[in-house]
């Protein structure tokens, strides 16, 4: 929609704007909870063995860290943009408003840096990992590069792009239709790549185990 709102700018004050505003509003109430569901991950990767799926090397836990405390963070910003959006704070002027909503998107900045840099390693391991493997076990490696490629497009073309546009541009900036127009194309390829990931596939049995940590995909942005 905002890339819709972008392309025909007329739109912004018309039913695609209103609707644009309208599910802006309701996506920050389907973020309730997370900052505990994220405190509770924290808590499995700070007390995962080194090796583990959870944390691979130190700097992979605390890259993990990074992204989940970056995306509780984020969260909890914005329940107060949520709370300022349906009546409350109304003290507040247009320019206060917007600060909270930048100081959130920094976060997710940093939530994406955090997962970019563990992908590449990922990536960089799984090569290695790769050529001394027998068949069975370069092909879940395979299927794990794909994963780890996947979630660094979303979280390096997508994600930081989009999270700069709202918290390093002034709302001027960001409401000229150009800007408005790249910014909802690439947040529907992060919404696409999202619903790749999480559509349900058919099991396949492997007849062995592969020594490299699963691919965990940035936080999602609903």
């Amino acid at each position: 929609m905002r890339m819709v709102t972008g392309l025909n700018p007329s739109w912004n004050e018309g039913l695609p704007g209103n609707l644009l505003r309208t599910l802006a509003v309701a996506r920050k109430s389907l973020r309730f909870w997370r900052p505990l569901r994220s405190w509770r991950s924290i808590d499995e990767v700070l007390q995962a063995k080194e090796g583990s799926d959870l944390a691979r090397t130190e700097l992979d836990r605390k890259l993990t860290l990074i992204e989940l405390l970056s995306f509780a963070v984020y969260c909890l910003v914005d329940h107060i943009a949520f709370y300022q959006r349906v009546g409350g704070l109304k003290s507040w002027t247009a320019n206060q408003a917007d600060v909270v909503d930048r100081v959130a998107e920094f976060f997710w900045t940093t939530e994406s840096v955090a997962v970019v840099w563990r992908e590449i390693r990922l990536l960089g391991c799984i090569h290695k990992e790769h050529a001394l493997a027998n068949t069975v076990a370069q092909h879940a490696l395979t299927e794990r590069r794909k994963k780890a490629l996947l979630a660094l497009f979303k979280a390096g073309i997508c994600d930081i792009p989009c999270s700069l546009y709202f918290w390093a541009l002034n709302a001027e900036t960001r409401n000229k239709g150009r800007h408005k127009a790249w910014a909802g194309f690439l947040g529907m390829l992060a919404s696409l790549v999202s619903l790749h990931g999480m559509w349900p596939r058919r099991a396949q049995t492997t007849m062995g185990s592969v020594p490299v940590t699963s691919v965990k995909g940035a936080s999602q942005k609903v």
